[in-house]
């Protein structure tokens, strides 16, 4: 079946975050809470929601010194449009460290526990993962990085997974944030499928806003031709805090 998140969705900052708090916080410890509305929740180009809505939130911490980071993340989810599955929830479980070397390259290093209450857990698994990312001081500075992600029994118990992510970003005249991604998502008994988004941010006060276009490769085999694998227009609204 499916999968989940942004990307989803928590782990593309943590290299940031560890590399830059240190300087900025006067304390080791560091908590912060975020919350986000989407149009559809998309986890590697797929639809999560049958193309409707999502609630979405979590709760990081962050030890400075070391650049441990761990954290709880939660969305509202629909599988029926293409498994029949009654999951209703997912919840994540994460943590990680990351850091910087000297040259300015940032690394992550983590696993991630995906969690689907309710069913008899079939459904639940994990993954690990590892990232390297580098801005350059440049106009526009360019911050490109890429993730790669493996688990040994993916989501519907369908095997070893791997998922290969690089991406680029770029900070534009006005507050403006442009980035490009690129996934590529391997599953034993699902086959296998391509994705690329473009996705334009800015923040407005304490908001977040972005529209994502997701454009899906070669996907028929993995989706069965479901509707949740559709090229999509995502709009969402998000703060932390």
């Amino acid at each position: 079946m499916m999968m989940n998140k942004t990307s989803t969705c928590l782990i593309a900052g943590a290299m940031v975050l560890a590399a830059s708090s240190a300087t900025a916080q006067d304390s080791a410890h560091e908590f912060s809470a975020n919350i986000a509305l989407t149009t559809d929740y998309l986890f590697r180009g797929i639809s999560q929601t049958d193309g409707n809505p999502a609630v979405q939130g979590g709760f990081d911490y962050n030890y400075i010194p070391y650049g441990f980071y761990a954290g709880v993340w939660a969305s509202n989810v629909d599988f029926s449009g293409c498994c029949g599955d009654d999951d209703n929830i997912e919840i994540d479980y994460y943590g990680g460290f990351a850091g910087e070397f000297t040259n300015g390259l940032g690394w992550d290093v983590g696993g991630i526990y995906y969690q689907y209450p309710g069913d008899d857990g079939d459904d639940d698994y994990v993954e690990a993962y590892a990232g390297l990312g580098y801005t350059f001081d440049v106009q526009l500075e360019p911050t490109v990085g890429v993730y790669a992600y493996y688990s040994p029994d993916f989501f519907g118990e369908t095997g070893d997974a791997i998922y290969i992510n690089p991406t680029l970003d770029l900070s534009l005249p006005m507050g403006f944030g442009l980035g490009f991604g690129y996934g590529y998502q391997d599953v034993d008994d699902s086959g296998d499928y391509s994705h690329f988004n473009v996705t334009l941010s800015r923040d407005i006060g304490i908001f977040g806003f972005g529209v994502t276009y997701d454009d899906k490769f070669s996907e028929d085999d993995f989706c069965g031709g479901a509707d949740v694998c559709d090229d999509t227009v995502t709009f969402t609204i998000s703060s932390s805090f």
